[in-house]
C-alpha cells in the first residue's frame, strides 16, 4: 500500500449530485463512467474548450501532470456523471 494520500481509497463511499455537462463550469472532481466502470478524476477545463483529465494516482499522469486531454471536439465521447459534494471514508 502506497503512503501516497489520496481523496478516494477502496470501500470509501462518494457523494455526488446529477449534473448536465452543458451546466459544467468549474475545475473539480467529478465521477465520470469509462471502460473500467465509474471513477473519481479532477477535471480542469482549459479556456480552449479542451478538458484535462487528472488522476491524484501520479502514475497515472503523462509527463505534464495529467491522464488524458479530450479536445473540445471530441467532448461528446466523456461521460460526467455527476460533481463530488462529499464522501464517507471506510474506517
Amino acid at each position: 500500500m502506497s503512503n501516497e494520500l489520496t481523496y478516494v481509497n477502496d470501500e470509501d463511499i462518494v457523494l455526488y449530485k446529477n449534473i448536465q455537462k452543458s451546466n459544467i463550469k468549474n475545475d473539480g472532481k467529478y465521477i465520470i463512467d469509462t471502460k473500467v466502470g465509474l471513477q473519481v478524476k479532477n477535471l480542469k477545463f482549459i479556456i480552449n474548450g479542451d478538458i484535462r483529465i487528472i488522476s491524484e494516482n501520479r502514475s497515472y499522469q503523462n509527463k505534464d501532470n495529467y491522464d488524458e486531454e479530450i479536445k473540445k471536439e471530441d467532448i461528446d465521447i466523456l461521460s460526467i456523471v455527476g460533481v463530488v459534494v462529499g464522501r464517507v471514508m471506510k474506517d
